[in-house]
């Protein structure tokens, strides 16, 4: 039987989730938790121990939505020979493509655009950088390129770390003003092309800035009265936000379903080898997720003998893996994405420690703790962070541990000096909050840069990754040279603009938007507007930066960039790392609203629901995949039975008892709870799996997530159930 793809849904995972988040039934409310100030008295604190004349505030985070026992019964059939053997195959028919000299230099561009979209491209390293080496020595081939192929080859080329200036490429589509030329409005394609290009920008590159403001403008015309939906679920997308800013990973998954409607260019095998790859990859991080879990779980600190509950600081341990897999995702730094996870979850508590818990007088004896690194001085501490603080120290000495066992370098110095510089300035943050003191915006950056995390993780980001750690590594990484220092800017910029006025409603520190308009007396809006300017004027400094030369090699120069976009994705349309949107919908007379709205921008939120379990129908839209998306299931997976089925020699199932049978086999339930109020109209069959072949909705229509989805041809939103539970 020949190899298909298909766009049906079909488990791949025997890990029953419905009981992941249990669904409650028709009678069930919509719940929305949202952070408010609690102070609490000290009988009413977590630590019985405290002083009785604390009076501690309380953030209210939103509870963990997951089960870890169910977390740690994840698995995958992508693990297995048979789908890495179909890869090789794949890869093999790719690379054959990208070595071709025959295709021409455009279509090589598109390849590689293609390869790299598409989350793959780092299986042909050496390949795509020999192909763009041929299009840069080639240059007598740019004179006839028009605007779409200019400006991708220019993005491309400069992405590499290839100089090529904006004058070598676009003057001949100047007027005799210097402007772009008008007539140029009418090629979308190519307005969008260079739109992607203009956010490469650097400092001083004023064509760059000009570029970016006139096809913006133009893309947002053509919204209004577009005639292609294809072209224009581009330019929507890239809109929201430019793809320089966004994460590989997660464009990787909204690509593909792009991919595979782009009928003029679109190569089968390279389809075919991105939908198997998402799935080989996901694998590799469910098990990585499996083995994060059990750490938290044996850590214990929300389940310790002699203590109250620790329920003050947030429990984020999948949402920290995400903000790893954002910074490195190849498959090969798994021990990466585990470790950084952990010093993730490690600098929310002490972040929530310091900004929402602790008294000054008990943060000071914390950070005193921290800079003497020694288990004695936990006799110093109170109860709740004793435990806190040998937390630290154990993470921190296993991940020392792990790394003078491999390398024979001793990172525990290195690792108290970062340690220590967070936790001081931390106790700067909150001090002012204690003495009211409103910073300037420079003042606040020069240490909110530091607390936000950023230079933590990515000093981590060297140590854990390179082949050979070196002290003079060690030193350029901690100086926080630009290519640092500015991600870790404009990650606290990002985090500002999303957190900000959540964290002042509950009573914090000012962050620099407010900051801004205390210094220079101006509205909330002008001041968002400068953060904004800011960000864009940073990221050409990171730009600038990515392709300087640096003692330090991939992927500890990929992580400082990766850092920033993934505080875009976490960030955009609020606090995604809180998440204090978490809804519960199951009635059926809300039905039709099981999606997040902002109140400000009207549009969906980035997780979608996706931390609950389920989706939302989303008209005939697709919404951008989450972090979910990558790690737990995925929609635009390899179709597990009809390659398995084909390359075992089985006659094919074609009956959908039967094929019924196999996924009971498979152990998920099918218990769907439908919430629509319609429900009992829905045919009895729309609820089984269809085989493939017949081109009806395939399995299970969002069984694990607890609903049927929309019976027409709607595109569903997959969601983190995607990630770990399904394929299509």
């Amino acid at each position: 039987m020949a190899l298909q793809f298909h766009v049906s849904p079909f488990i791949c995972s025997t890990t029953p989730f419905s009981s992941m988040f249990p669904l409650q039934g028709k009678s069930a409310k919509v719940v929305c938790m949202r952070k408010s100030v609690v102070y609490a008295s000290a009988s009413q604190s977590t630590d019985s121990a405290v002083k009785p004349d604390v009076v501690r505030r309380s953030a209210n985070y939103a509870p963990n939505v997951w089960n870890y026992d169910d977390i740690l019964s994840l698995k995958s059939v992508y693990s297995e020979d048979i789908y890495k053997e179909k890869a090789s195959q794949l890869k093999d028919e790719v690379r054959q493509l990208l070595v071709n000299d025959s295709a021409g230099t455009d279509c090589l561009d598109e390849l590689v655009d293609a390869i790299q979209r598409l989350g793959v491209a780092y299986h042909f390293k050496l390949e795509i950088k020999s192909a763009l080496n041929s299009v840069y020595i080639n240059k007598d081939q740019w004179l006839d390129d028009d605007l779409y192929t200019a400006s991708l080859r220019f993005r491309l080329l400069r992405n590499s770390g290839f100089d090529v200036q904006p004058a070598d490429v676009f003057d001949k589509f100047k007027d005799e003003n210097g402007s772009l030329k008008t007539c140029l409005t009418d090629d979308v394609k190519g307005i969008l092309s260079l739109y992607e290009a203009s956010y490469l920008g650097l400092e001083d590159e004023d064509f760059m800035d000009e570029a970016k403001t006139f096809t913006t403008k133009h893309l947002k015309d053509y919204l209004k009265g577009h005639t292609s939906p294809l072209l224009a679920e581009k330019v929507e997308h890239a809109l929201e936000l430019p793809l320089h800013w966004r994460t590989t990973r997660l464009e990787a998954r909204w690509y593909i379903d792009i991919y595979e409607k782009s009928e003029d260019n679109m190569i089968p095998a390279v389809l075919d080898l991105a939908k198997l790859d998402f799935n080989i990859v996901q694998a590799i991080y469910q098990a990585e997720v499996v083995k994060m879990t059990r750490w938290w779980v044996d850590l214990g600190l929300n389940n310790m003998k002699g203590l109250n509950k620790m329920d003050f600081f947030r429990d984020r341990l999948l949402e920290h893996y995400f903000w790893s897999l954002g910074l490195i995702s190849e498959p090969k730094f798994g021990r990466f994405r585990i470790d950084l996870a952990k010093i993730t979850q490690t600098i929310t508590l002490l972040d929530d420690i310091y900004d929402v818990y602790g008294s000054l007088e008990e943060l000071e004896l914390f950070t005193k703790a921290v800079e003497r690194w020694n288990v004695s001085a936990v006799e110093t501490l109170p109860p709740y962070m004793q435990v806190c603080y040998l937390g630290l120290l154990n993470t921190n000495n296993a991940i020392a541990y792990e790394t003078l066992k491999e390398q024979g370098v001793d990172i525990t110095p290195n690792q108290k000096k970062v340690w220590l510089e967070q936790c001081k300035l931390y106790l700067v943050e909150s001090k002012w909050f204690y003495e009211k003191h409103t910073p300037t915006l420079e003042e606040y950056m020069k240490v909110a840069l530091v607390t936000v995390g950023a230079p933590n993780m990515l000093i981590h980001s060297y140590i854990l990754t390179t082949e050979k750690i070196t002290k003079e590594c060690l030193d350029y990484v901690e100086s926080l040279p630009s290519l640092l220092y500015d991600s870790s800017y404009l990650a606290r910029l990002a985090d500002d603009l999303g957190t900000a006025s959540d964290e002042i409603a509950r009573g914090d520190n000012p962050k620099a938007i407010q900051c801004y308009m205390h210094e220079a007396g101006v509205s909330e809006e002008v001041a968002r507007q400068h953060i904004n300017y800011l960000m864009h004027e940073y990221w050409k400094k990171v730009n600038k930066a990515m392709v300087a030369p640096h003692p330090i090699s991939e992927p500890a120069t990929t992580a400082p960039p990766n850092i920033v976009r993934q505080s875009h994705c976490m960030y955009q349309f609020g606090d995604g790392h809180e998440d204090d949107f978490v809804h519960v919908v199951v009635d059926g007379e809300n039905a039709d609203h099981r999606h997040i709205t902002p109140p400000e921008s009207g549009k969906p939120m980035p997780w979608e629901l996706s931390l609950v379990g389920f989706v939302s129908p989303m008209d005939n839209t697709s919404r951008c995949p989450t972090l979910w998306d990558m790690v737990i299931a995925s929609s635009a997976c390899y179709n597990f039975v009809s390659y398995h089925m084909s390359n075992c020699s089985t006659t094919y199932v074609g009956e959908e008892n039967d094929f019924s049978d196999f996924a009971a086999s498979l152990e998920d339930d099918f218990v769907h709870v439908v919430v629509d109020e319609n429900a009992d109209n829905i045919p009895h069959h729309h609820r089984h799996i269809t085989p493939p072949e017949s081109g009806k909705p395939m399995p299970w229509e969002l069984s694990l997530v607890g609903f049927v989805s929309p019976m027409d041809n709607t595109s569903r939103c997959p969601t983190l159930w995607d990630i770990y539970g399904y394929c299509l």
